[in-house]
């Protein structure tokens, strides 16, 4: 389960309204998971250390944290029923390689922003939408640079490794735009 990390300013938590204002979650759940977001990054998250800085016991934690999933055991675990929304008519997608590297970016460099999108539930959104800029900046400028370079189709014909040449430098050279623009902008 992911954790969402968030700006402490001398006794104050600065925390998204996403989850606070989810009618799904219970007040119990709310207030937990807005306890675990003020602590620090190094904090133990496990029902123990929970159970450590709260009156309630580690078995009261494990049920208003099960409470808002239902499980099946199986054998000596509990799975959670999880189902996917049958309204979402748009087919999954995953997040590729330029949108993979603005995550890491974000995540080290624009920290608080990367936490913003994150808490909002706006992350993935955002880097699919990278990754298909970066797309259609690779399907238009590789093309060009290629004609620019001489990388034709006679070249490839007459020396093919010549214009791999070409071809691999003309798509570096549009890569090192996109990551200068787009990537780490």
């Amino acid at each position: 389960m992911p954790v969402f990390r968030v700006e402490r300013n001398k006794g104050y938590t600065v925390m998204s309204n996403h989850h606070l204002r989810n009618k799904d979650l219970t007040l119990k759940a709310k207030g937990l998971l807005s306890q675990m977001l003020s602590l620090p990054e190094d904090w133990d998250y496990t029902l123990k250390g929970l159970a450590l800085i709260n009156r309630e016991k580690i078995d009261a934690i494990r049920q208003a944290i099960m409470a808002e999933l239902t499980y099946t055991r199986v054998g000596g675990y509990y799975i959670p029923d999880l189902a996917l929304d049958p309204e979402s008519a748009e087919p999954v997608r995953i997040v590729g390689k330029y949108g993979s590297l603005r995550r890491s970016y974000l995540k080290q460099h624009k920290h608080d922003l990367w936490r913003e999108l994150a808490g909002s539930g706006k992350l993935t959104s955002h880097l699919l939408d990278i990754d298909d800029t970066a797309q259609e900046w690779m399907d238009r400028m590789l093309p060009q640079m290629m004609e620019a370079a001489g990388a034709t189709k006679e070249l490839k014909a007459r020396d093919q490794m010549a214009w791999v040449g070409l071809v691999n430098n003309c798509r570096v050279r549009v890569e090192e735009i996109i990551m200068a623009d787009l990537i780490y902008a």
